[in-house]
Order: structure tokens, then C-alpha cells, then sequence
């Protein structure tokens, strides 16, 4: 299945990317785990290489962890523009949504969604990276875990880790950036003190 899922989206990728000179380069993403969501907060920037408007197509592929509906929540915002989402086309695990970049300049394209997790495992799919053919030139992600949230594992150890009001902060940041593997969470979820 996870064969079929990156042929998949490598297909649908491939004219997009090689049809339109965009940068895809940086990315600051806040995750959040409660007692039943896995919520993404990120800030995706885009460049246009060139001197035309360029309105790509933007597919964001969201991890399968249970049965239930994959996205539950999702708003996409300009950041020029945080009153009025972006239409979004949601089907199973990926999202959709067309931007418009003017010539030569940088976008900031803020994403919030939320899935329900199942009690013991999260991801985030960061592995796509690889279809823009370069790595980011910065990334940095935040887990935000309440007390009863124990992690267990990560597949991608944080660089730090603080604690706040109950409250336990995950910290990874990179620069030039190619993710060889997914960042997935193990956790397990004490009674709510």
C-alpha cells in the first residue's frame, strides 16, 4: 500500500514540477497532540523563479494512520489574507489548493489542519521534499505535548526539549534540509490529571 501511495502521488507531482519553476524552500510547522487530534499548524513558503504570475496546483499528501476520516479540519490561508481561506479540495489523504505567485517574489502559505489520531501513533509526511528535487533551505518543527501525552518514540530525534506549565516542547531545526524519513510520533495517553 504505502508502494501504491508514492507512485501515486509521484505521478500526479511530476507535470506540476517540471511544468512550473518554483521554489519550494522553507517550512515551520507546530504539531500539537491532545487526547484525540494530531494538529499541523505550518508556514509553507514558495518562490517564483520567473517574471510571469504563476497559479500552481498544491498537493499536500496527509499520513493514513487509522480508518477514519484522514483530514478532519483543514483552512489554508494567504498570509496576506488571514480572514478568508483558500478553497481546499479534500479527498482521503490528500488536500488541494491553488495559490498565485507574482513574478520573482516569495509566498507564505499558512496551513492548519487536524486528524484524529489512535491513541498511540502520529505522523507527519515530510518526504515529499524529494519531488521538488532540492532540499529546504530551513526547516524547524515544534511538537507541543500536554502532561498526559507520554512520547515514546520518534523516528527523527529532537534536537531539544523543554517543559512549560505541564506542558513538554519538542524542538527539531535544520538547514538545507532533505528528509530521508517521515516524522513519526509513538506516544501513549495518561489519564487527563
Amino acid at each position: 500500500m504505502k508502494i501504491f501511495f508514492f507512485l501515486f502521488y509521484f505521478l500526479i507531482s511530476i507535470p506540476w514540477i517540471q511544468s512550473q519553476p518554483i521554489d519550494f524552500f522553507r517550512e515551520e510547522i507546530t504539531f500539537e497532540l491532545d487526547s484525540i487530534y494530531f494538529i499541523v499548524n505550518a508556514d509553507f513558503y514558495f518562490r517564483n523563479t520567473t517574471d510571469k504570475v504563476l497559479t500552481p496546483m498544491v498537493t499536500l499528501p496527509v499520513a493514513r494512520i487509522n480508518y477514519q476520516k484522514q483530514i478532519d479540519t483543514i483552512l489554508v490561508f494567504l498570509q496576506e489574507n488571514l480572514v478568508q481561506p483558500l478553497p481546499v479540495q479534500v479527498k482521503d489523504t490528500l488536500a488541494r489548493f491553488s495559490i498565485e505567485l507574482p513574478p520573482g517574489q516569495d509566498k507564505l502559505i499558512k496551513v492548519i489542519y487536524q486528524q484524529r489520531h489512535n491513541g498511540h501513533t502520529a505522523k507527519y509526511i515530510l518526504t515529499t521534499t524529494w519531488y521538488w528535487k532540492k532540499p529546504l533551505e530551513v526547516a524547524s518543527y515544534t511538537l507541543v505535548c500536554p502532561a498526559y501525552v507520554n512520547m515514546e518514540k520518534f523516528s527523527i530525534p529532537p534536537d531539544k526539549i523543554s517543559n512549560f506549565n505541564r506542558t513538554t516542547l519538542f524542538y527539531w531545526n535544520r538547514t538545507n534540509y532533505m528528509p530521508e524519513t517521515d516524522l513519526l510520533l509513538e506516544f501513549h495517553l495518561a489519564v487527563d490529571p
